[in-house]
């Protein structure tokens, strides 16, 4: 068998916050393996792999926006205007109705995609 064949076993390394946060710093856009390999076994070690960049979310901000959102009353009044439309109360095209209705649609996707992103469950 060689070696490229042989199965990989596991290091685990226990860290301080802050040993991660110099290590991630250190590794650059390389897997922490692969820079891991590199300091231990420098030209001998195996070919690192390049690490996409993740956005790390503004949990504060993304909060804050879904706040707003909540205390805005956009979505309720967006609804009583359809059903003004719905009942015949507000004079207005097929146009204007389905703008309406896409704007509540929308609005309720910008709710989803923030409680997904802040990890909180719909109700």
């Amino acid at each position: 068998m060689t070696d490229k064949k042989k199965p990989s076993s596991v290091l685990s390394l226990r860290l301080t916050r802050d040993e991660r946060s110099r290590l991630e710093h250190a590794a650059r856009r390389q897997t922490l393996s692969a820079y891991a390999r590199s300091v231990l076994f420098g030209a001998d070690a195996t070919k690192p792999r390049l690490r996409a960049r993740r956005s790390v979310p503004d949990e504060k901000l993304l909060a804050q926006i879904l706040g707003k959102l909540g205390q805005s009353a956009l979505a309720q009044s967006l609804a009583t205007l359809a059903q003004a439309v719905r009942l015949g109360s507000l004079p207005v095209t097929p146009e204007t109705e389905s703008a309406i209705r896409k704007a509540c649609d929308d609005i309720a996707a910008i709710k989803s995609m923030l409680m997904k992103a802040l990890h909180i469950r719909e109700h």
